[in-house]
């Protein structure tokens, strides 16, 4: 249940190579070289065959509760499908045009002339992903985006099983919370996605009134889907959060963080490997979106 942890791992080791090596060989030679990079680091690691960070955890998941989580993705990626549309909502031709010129020159931005006196560095992380994507493999921009957003929402929302998991198997262990650890945790893990609050409720209502920004031909799942990106109750960005794909890069940062942090300070002795973690996840969080919920995983 841990493995959305290692794929953000290594998504934080890819954008801090990309970061590292696009301003000196430019996005097309910087990304290869990336991914060349953790290709290698991957077989070295199953070379030496050593403990990695995570499996040590025997897996406490039977095939039902893989089953369960297995819908819940096909679902969450299919109803997220519906709504790559409703990107350009936000900054979504800014961030299209960002790509596109990446691709065109080559070359790292050194600044934005949209923001000029801009002192933080601004988070290119999800631009340079798509970039390398859209390299790779050969596609167009937009279906990058898709895939991108897709992509993180189902990994947002396994990083909350995750670590919702994580923290209710300890609380059984200490008979410290009652019932099923997987029920509990799948039950956390939805409430963290939309982000607690009556989103639903906002949804059934604005779907029977047809209130903005229904459209008579939607769905109740599209009017779910589409109102975290408009608004929601009492206009709570947060439950926009997690379809928005920067942010949702972020996220998953900021929970493996948390859960890394937890782990270290379970450590009775000094590790170098969680040093090491915190410092590269910490680095890439900086690159997305989501950098400000870094304050959040201090705290």
């Amino acid at each position: 249940y841990l493995i959305p942890f290692s794929f953000i791992l290594g998504v934080s080791i890819l954008l801090d190579l990309i970061h590292l090596f696009d301003p000196i060989l430019g996005i097309q030679n910087g990304s290869f070289t990336s991914l060349i990079i953790i290709f290698v680091l991957t077989v070295i690691v199953s070379i030496l065959n050593k403990k990695s960070l995570f499996n040590k955890f025997e897996d406490p998941l039977v095939r039902s509760n893989y089953i369960v989580l297995f819908l819940t993705v096909l679902i969450i990626g299919l109803l997220t499908s519906l709504v790559c549309d409703k990107w350009a909502m936000l900054d979504f031709k800014f961030h299209l045009s960002q790509v596109n010129n990446f691709l065109r020159t080559n070359k790292y931005p050194v600044g934005i002339p949209e923001f000029p006196t801009l002192l933080i560095p601004y988070h290119y992380g999800f631009d340079l992903l798509c970039s390398l994507i859209s390299n790779i493999f050969g596609i167009s921009t937009i279906l990058t985006f898709k895939i991108t957003i897709i992509s993180f929402a189902i990994i947002t929302f396994l990083s909350g099983f995750a670590i919702s998991f994580y923290i209710v198997s300890r609380l059984n262990e200490k008979s410290l919370l009652p019932g099923d650890a997987f029920t509990n945790s799948f039950i956390g893990a939805l409430l963290f996605y939309f982000s607690g609050n009556f989103l639903w409720l906002d949804a059934i209502v604005r779907f029977i009134c047809k209130i903005y920004p229904v459209q008579n031909d939607w769905s109740f799942f599209k009017t779910f889907c589409a109102i975290g990106l408009n608004g929601g109750i009492a206009n709570d960005f947060s439950s926009a959060g997690v379809f928005f794909a920067s942010l949702s890069i972020g996220i998953g940062l900021s929970l493996l963080l948390i859960f890394l942090f937890m782990q270290f300070v379970e450590k009775d002795k000094f590790c170098l490997k969680y040093y090491l973690a915190i410092f590269i996840v910490s680095l890439s969080l900086f690159y997305c979106a989501g950098w400000i919920l870094y304050v959040f995983s201090l705290s």
